[in-house]
């Protein structure tokens, strides 16, 4: 299995979702080997690292704070800390929406790549 075929895209956010799940299922080894966390995360390259803001768990659309119920969320946040964020979908909760902010020429080339990944499985 190969993350530059034409699948790897689809690959990878399988194996991703199934290492979370993984380790979910295993509550009481999550906080297992916390004293190294921090010499562990300390050494990752932070010009390759990764955050994800937001989860598609907390259904915020479905918050009335008295001004009617949410039409659009977005983590501004993404933007500075080169984070994607996570919601659930506004219109059907089994969907996720993806937040991602890049430079132009960058996101073209995402937009691209990810547009022709969804294309293939079809």
């Amino acid at each position: 299995m190969r993350l530059i075929d034409e699948d790897g895209f689809i690959v990878a956010a399988n194996l991703i979702g199934g290492a979370i799940q993984e380790k979910i299922g295993r509550k009481k080894e999550i906080c297992e080997g916390l004293e190294r966390w921090y010499q562990n995360i300390s050494s990752i390259n932070r010009e390759r690292g990764l955050a994800v803001a937001g989860s598609p768990r907390f259904a915020v659309y479905d918050i009335d704070f008295g001004l009617g119920k949410l039409q659009k969320r977005e983590f501004i946040s993404i933007d500075e800390t080169k984070s994607i964020s996570l919601h659930e979908g506004k219109d059907n909760k089994r969907d996720i929406e993806v937040g991602l902010a890049l430079p132009k020429i960058k996101m073209d080339a995402f937009a691209t790549i990810f547009t022709s990944g969804l294309m293939v499985h079809e």
